[in-house]
């Protein structure tokens, strides 16, 4: 990830709480991303995990929000302290929207 997409973004931290029962920290994050469409879940899941010096794969993006007509948008992130927690935590469908996990098919 460049610093050129970092400077971009413009992330601010608008709310940070630590949960030490589920292992996580939850962000409520704006970002503003002037003459861009909404920026990609990886590169958010990037900055945030050398923002807060973990691996993207503790990294979940829950939702974002874009506000209609503006370059902003809401960014519900939650990052885990390790791998497993998430795993048993966070449901199926929100891994496969995150880690775009591939459904095994039949015989091609």
């Amino acid at each position: 990830m460049s610093g050129e997409i970092m400077e971009k973004l413009n992330l601010k931290i608008v709310e940070l709480k630590e949960n030490k029962s589920l292992k996580r920290k939850e962000l409520k994050v704006l970002v503003e991303h002037p003459n861009k469409g909404t920026p990609a879940k990886d590169e958010i899941r990037d900055v945030i995990s050398k923002k807060f010096n973990t691996s993207p794969e503790n990294v979940i993006i829950r939702k974002i929000e874009s506000e209609y007509g503006l370059p902003k948008s809401w960014i519900f992130i939650r990052i885990y302290d390790d791998r497993k927690t998430l795993e048993e935590v966070e449901p199926e469908y929100i891994l496969r929207r995150n880690f775009k996990v591939k459904e095994e098919k039949g015989e091609e």
